[in-house]
Parts: structure tokens; sequence; C-alpha cells
């Protein structure tokens, strides 16, 4: 990915590692070996819901938690989000790993509209058939 913000590789290699641990599935725009953005994605199986995280550049990333119409759904076409933000990677990151299971009582997300922008953004992974899990660093 372009860096336009100094950062530490390790540390973002280290918050990597760990979606894969979880079992997050990678997608690269346009390509895996030079990538403009990388999407991780976790589905909340059977419960309608997935988490996604975003890396544009190396200061910038968006992650949220979007309510799938359907099992199935692309969860980078979102229209009701229940938690978003926007941060540094691992800042993105480690905010979007906190976020209470779906039915927790400290999950007080309220369903909101996805706007244009992060309809936008989200697009640019919509329809990737291409789906990598990296390897173990």
């Amino acid at each position: 990915m372009a860096s336009a913000v100094p950062m530490d590789s390790a540390l973002l290699d280290e918050w990597l590692i760990e979606l894969v641990r979880r079992r997050w599935t990678f997608h690269y725009v346009p390509d895996r070996e030079a990538p403009e953005a990388i999407a991780a994605v976790f589905r909340w199986r059977g419960l309608g819901l997935a988490d996604v995280v975003v890396l544009i550049h190396a200061g910038y990333a968006w992650g949220y938690r979007v309510v799938l119409a359907t099992p199935d759904a692309d969860p980078f076409r979102p229209e009701v989000l229940v938690h978003s933000c926007e941060d540094t990677p691992i800042r993105v990151i480690r905010e979007v790993l906190t976020i209470p299971p779906p039915g927790h009582p400290a999950m007080s997300g309220v369903p909101s509209a996805a706007t244009d922008a992060e309809r936008r953004l989200a697009a640019k992974f919509t329809g990737r058939r291409c789906v990598i899990r990296p390897p173990r660093g």
C-alpha cells in the first residue's frame, strides 16, 4: 500500500496477523501483488452481520459493522451500519475488534443508514471475487 504517513509497519503487521488468526477474509484492490486498498471481513454466521476493516493508506482506515439483508449479502454494499469508525489502520482494527459481539448487552449501536461517501468507499471492493487469506507471518 502506498504510504502517505510514516507508521510502524511491524505493529500493523501484528494486527493483520491477529485478523488472520481470528479467521477474517482479506480482499485486495486491484490485486494482492500491488494493492491500493485492502479490506478484511468477518461474518457473524447466522446473525446477518459482518465486521469490516478497510485500509486505504498508512494514515487512514475505516471500520464498520454492517447489517446484511441476507446471509450471503455483499458487506461492501452497506445500507445499514451498527458501528462505524475512521482513524489510522491500527486504531481502526483495535476498535473493530473490541466491538461487543452481537446480542451482548454492551452492544449499544443504533442502526443508521450508510452515507453516500461510505457506500462509494466500500464499493471499491464490490464484486471482488479474489478472496485471499494471507499466510501466517
